[in-house]
Order: structure tokens, then C-alpha cells, then sequence
């Protein structure tokens, strides 16, 4: 239990730092929400691990519908109309330590796209999708928002958004692959 607290307070410092290193534009404010959501993260992964049928082991869907609930209040809170659906199959589970990063990933493909998919007081959806298939996880993150801008990989290479799901993504081993036409996907590929 202690290593485990140790990792997560790991993991929260050093998402910290990189925030504070690399993104000057960020207020405080936006900053403390990051935090707030990286925090609430790690706690809805140690919810789901307490409820999982086997310890050590997170429920993924377990983890999504309770993120979504999560999130989906904070929007209410701000007056977004944004829904957030989750597509998951049952028994898609992953061990501890694989899921602080792949949850993570999850957190930042969501906020993203409620920050950044749609204007103020547009209405649209984010539908987060996971399953498992000849022993690999799938996650799809989809939103019908305004899609990626045209400079995306240049914002992405300065934002420390996409900077931290691309470090997790290396970390767990995975492909990451995302497109925008009518809608916006993120695709995670994670061997198991």
C-alpha cells in the first residue's frame, strides 16, 4: 500500500513540475484544476481497485463510468452541456501499476476534449469507448466537437497535455493514434 501511495504522490509531483516548467500561459487557477483532476483521477482508480473482484487489479469500465460522473457534475458546475457516455465491455481489468498511466490517459483524452472540442455554450458529446480483443485493451476517445486545429502537433508539442499522454503512452508500451473529420478520435492500443 505504501509503494502504491508513494508511485501515485510520484506521479502527481512530476505531472506538477511539468506544469509548471513548460506551461508559463497557465494561471494558477488552471493550473489547481489540472491538479484537482489529476488527484480525483488517481482516487476514482484506487475507488475502482477496492471494488474490482480480484486486488491489485482495476475494473476499467468501473473507472470510466465513475470519471464520467465525476466530470460530467464539474460541467454541470460551469454550465456545460456536454455528455459523456461509456461504451465498455465488462471484466476489462489491468493491474495496478498499468492502470495509474492508462487511467490518466483516459482523465487527459476527456478534459481535453471538454476544454478544447467545444466554444462556450456549445452543446456536444464525448464518448469514451473500451474493450478487450485478442489480448490487447482498446480505449477510443471520440468527441463531436470543432475538431483539431491545423497546427495541432505544434500545439501539442508545446502543451502539456498531449506531452503527458504521450510520455504514458511510451511508458505502458501502447499505440496512440487520433484523427478529426466529423468528429475527433484518440485511439489507445495496449497490449496485455
Amino acid at each position: 500500500m505504501h509503494d502504491r501511495v508513494r508511485t501515485n504522490l510520484t506521479m502527481v509531483l512530476a505531472v506538477l513540475e511539468l506544469q509548471l516548467k513548460h506551461d508559463s500561459g497557465k494561471t494558477n487557477d488552471q493550473i489547481l484544476k489540472d491538479l484537482h483532476s489529476l488527484i480525483r483521477s488517481l482516487t476514482i482508480v484506487h475507488e475502482s481497485m477496492a471494488q474490482a473482484k480480484q486486488t491489485n487489479y482495476v475494473d476499467l469500465k468501473n473507472y470510466a463510468i465513475k470519471l464520467s460522473n465525476r466530470v460530467q457534475q464539474g460541467l454541470r458546475k460551469e454550465k456545460k452541456d456536454i455528455q459523456i457516455k461509456v461504451n465498455a465491455n465488462e471484466n476489462v481489468t489491468l493491474d495496478m501499476g498499468r492502470a495509474m498511466p492508462f487511467a490518466l490517459i483516459i482523465n487527459e483524452l476527456v478534459m481535453n476534449a471538454c476544454i478544447y472540442a467545444f466554444d462556450p455554450g456549445e452543446s456536444g458529446q464525448i464518448v469514451i469507448e473500451l474493450y478487450e480483443k485478442n489480448g490487447e485493451v482498446f480505449l477510443k476517445v471520440t468527441d463531436n466537437g470543432k475538431g483539431l486545429p491545423e497546427d495541432f502537433e505544434k500545439k501539442a508539442a508545446k502543451g502539456i497535455g498531449m506531452r503527458i499522454i504521450r510520455a504514458f503512452t511510451k511508458q505502458l508500451n501502447a499505440e496512440l493514434e487520433y484523427s478529426s473529420t466529423d468528429v475527433t478520435t484518440f485511439k489507445l492500443k495496449l497490449g496485455l
